[in-house]
Protein backbone atom coordinates (compact mmCIF):
# COMPACT_ATOMS: atom_id res chain seq x y z
CA UNK A 1 0.00 0.00 0.00
CA UNK A 2 2.03 3.09 0.96
CA UNK A 3 5.49 3.48 0.59
CA UNK A 4 8.37 5.30 3.19
CA UNK A 5 10.76 6.99 0.94
CA UNK A 6 14.74 6.50 1.76
CA UNK A 7 15.89 9.89 2.72
CA UNK A 8 19.72 9.56 1.98
CA UNK A 9 20.42 7.07 5.13
CA UNK A 10 19.73 3.33 6.38
CA UNK A 11 16.64 2.88 8.11
CA UNK A 12 17.54 2.94 11.75
CA UNK A 13 17.25 -0.46 13.63
CA UNK A 14 17.20 0.10 17.34
CA UNK A 15 16.80 -3.25 19.42
CA UNK A 16 16.19 -5.03 16.22
CA UNK A 17 12.73 -2.61 15.14
CA UNK A 18 13.59 -1.28 11.82
CA UNK A 19 11.94 2.97 12.33
CA UNK A 20 11.18 2.35 8.87
CA UNK A 21 9.30 -1.28 8.33
CA UNK A 22 7.11 -0.70 10.84
CA UNK A 23 6.19 2.89 9.45
CA UNK A 24 5.20 0.86 6.78
CA UNK A 25 3.29 -1.95 8.67
CA UNK A 26 1.27 1.26 9.82
CA UNK A 27 0.49 2.34 5.95
CA UNK A 28 -0.42 -0.77 5.08
CA UNK A 29 -2.97 -1.77 7.75
CA UNK A 30 -4.17 1.83 9.24
CA UNK A 31 -6.34 2.58 6.77
CA UNK A 32 -8.46 -0.86 6.58
CA UNK A 33 -8.70 -0.84 10.52
CA UNK A 34 -9.82 3.04 10.59
CA UNK A 35 -12.71 1.48 8.15
CA UNK A 36 -13.06 -1.87 9.58
CA UNK A 37 -11.95 -2.46 13.33
CA UNK A 38 -12.93 -0.99 16.74
CA UNK A 39 -10.54 2.13 18.18
CA UNK A 40 -10.21 0.54 21.63
CA UNK A 41 -7.19 -1.21 22.54
CA UNK A 42 -5.93 -1.73 18.83
CA UNK A 43 -2.87 -3.42 17.64
CA UNK A 44 -2.09 -0.20 16.11
CA UNK A 45 -1.40 1.68 19.38
CA UNK A 46 1.18 -0.65 20.29
CA UNK A 47 2.59 -0.03 16.98
CA UNK A 48 2.55 3.81 16.94
CA UNK A 49 4.40 2.98 20.75
CA UNK A 50 7.13 1.34 19.62
CA UNK A 51 7.90 3.48 16.70
CA UNK A 52 7.59 6.52 18.77
CA UNK A 53 10.18 4.41 21.78
CA UNK A 54 12.56 3.69 18.67
CA UNK A 55 12.78 7.19 17.65
CA UNK A 56 13.46 8.08 21.30
CA UNK A 57 16.47 5.55 21.40
CA UNK A 58 17.76 6.99 18.06
CA UNK A 59 21.30 8.85 18.84
CA UNK A 60 20.30 12.02 17.40
CA UNK A 61 16.90 11.92 19.51
CA UNK A 62 18.27 10.35 22.33
CA UNK A 63 21.16 12.53 22.89
CA UNK A 64 19.16 15.73 23.13
CA UNK A 65 17.52 15.33 26.34
CA UNK A 66 14.76 18.24 25.72
CA UNK A 67 13.08 15.93 22.82
CA UNK A 68 10.17 13.88 24.07
CA UNK A 69 8.32 11.99 21.01
CA UNK A 70 4.21 12.09 21.02
CA UNK A 71 1.99 9.87 18.89
CA UNK A 72 -1.56 10.19 18.31
CA UNK A 73 -3.91 7.67 16.45
CA UNK A 74 -6.76 9.10 17.46
CA UNK A 75 -8.86 10.08 21.13
CA UNK A 76 -11.71 7.91 21.28
CA UNK A 77 -12.16 7.31 16.98
CA UNK A 78 -9.46 6.79 14.52
CA UNK A 79 -7.89 9.87 13.46
CA UNK A 80 -8.08 10.78 9.65
CA UNK A 81 -4.04 11.43 9.81
CA UNK A 82 -1.93 10.01 12.47
CA UNK A 83 1.31 11.15 13.56
CA UNK A 84 4.28 10.69 15.82
CA UNK A 85 5.97 14.47 17.21
CA UNK A 86 8.86 15.11 17.92
CA UNK A 87 8.69 18.04 20.48
CA UNK A 88 11.67 19.87 21.78
CA UNK A 89 10.55 21.48 25.14
CA UNK A 90 12.71 24.82 24.49
CA UNK A 91 10.37 25.49 22.25
CA UNK A 92 7.07 23.41 22.97
CA UNK A 93 5.61 20.37 24.91
CA UNK A 94 2.14 20.23 22.75
CA UNK A 95 1.39 19.97 19.32
CA UNK A 96 -1.21 22.94 19.45
CA UNK A 97 1.85 25.82 19.76
CA UNK A 98 5.09 26.24 18.59
CA UNK A 99 7.07 24.69 15.55
CA UNK A 100 8.17 21.09 16.11
CA UNK A 101 8.94 17.72 13.75
CA UNK A 102 6.51 15.58 12.52
CA UNK A 103 6.27 12.29 10.56
CA UNK A 104 2.39 13.18 8.94
CA UNK A 105 0.64 10.26 7.57
CA UNK A 106 -1.44 11.08 4.29
CA UNK A 107 -4.86 10.36 4.74
CA UNK A 108 -5.07 8.02 2.34
CA UNK A 109 -1.82 6.30 3.45
CA UNK A 110 0.14 6.34 0.03
CA UNK A 111 2.64 7.38 2.19
CA UNK A 112 4.13 9.44 5.13
CA UNK A 113 6.35 12.72 5.01
CA UNK A 114 9.11 14.23 7.90
CA UNK A 115 7.74 18.06 8.18
CA UNK A 116 8.05 20.37 10.02
CA UNK A 117 4.81 22.11 11.64
CA UNK A 118 3.35 24.70 13.34
CA UNK A 119 0.71 24.35 16.10
CA UNK A 120 -2.40 26.41 15.21
CA UNK A 121 -4.85 26.22 18.17
CA UNK A 122 -2.82 29.06 19.97
CA UNK A 123 -3.06 30.94 16.80
CA UNK A 124 -6.76 30.33 16.37
CA UNK A 125 -7.34 31.86 20.20
CA UNK A 126 -5.19 34.80 19.87
CA UNK A 127 -6.24 36.14 16.39
CA UNK A 128 -9.95 35.76 15.73
CA UNK A 129 -10.42 36.62 11.84
CA UNK A 130 -8.99 33.64 9.81
CA UNK A 131 -7.26 36.34 7.66
CA UNK A 132 -4.98 37.17 10.77
CA UNK A 133 -4.39 33.51 11.41
CA UNK A 134 -2.86 32.55 7.86
CA UNK A 135 -0.66 36.08 7.80
CA UNK A 136 0.51 35.02 10.89
CA UNK A 137 1.30 31.18 10.08
CA UNK A 138 2.63 32.04 6.69
CA UNK A 139 4.72 34.82 8.01
CA UNK A 140 6.27 32.56 10.37
CA UNK A 141 7.24 29.84 7.92
CA UNK A 142 8.58 32.02 5.34
CA UNK A 143 10.80 33.66 8.83
CA UNK A 144 11.42 29.44 9.41
CA UNK A 145 12.00 28.73 5.51
CA UNK A 146 14.62 31.70 5.66
CA UNK A 147 16.65 30.03 8.74
CA UNK A 148 16.63 26.57 7.61
CA UNK A 149 18.31 27.71 4.15
CA UNK A 150 20.69 29.97 6.13
CA UNK A 151 21.62 27.47 8.66
CA UNK A 152 20.88 24.22 7.25
CA UNK A 153 21.99 24.14 3.49
CA UNK A 154 22.37 20.66 2.64
CA UNK A 155 18.64 19.79 3.84
CA UNK A 156 17.83 20.21 0.30
CA UNK A 157 20.34 17.07 -0.86
CA UNK A 158 18.40 15.17 1.33
CA UNK A 159 15.32 15.72 -0.83
CA UNK A 160 13.78 18.13 1.66
CA UNK A 161 11.44 20.67 0.39
CA UNK A 162 11.32 24.08 1.49
CA UNK A 163 8.32 25.70 0.27
CA UNK A 164 4.67 26.69 1.43
CA UNK A 165 2.83 23.43 -1.03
Amino acid sequence: MGTVRKMGCTPNRTRGLSIRDELKKILDHYASARREERFENHWLRGTFKGVSDAIKATEPVSKRHTITVKASIGQGRWAAIPWIALLDTRETNTTQRGVYCCYLFCEDMSGVYLVLMQGVTETKKRHSRVEQRRNHLRDRAEELRQYLRRYCEDLTQHEFVLDDK
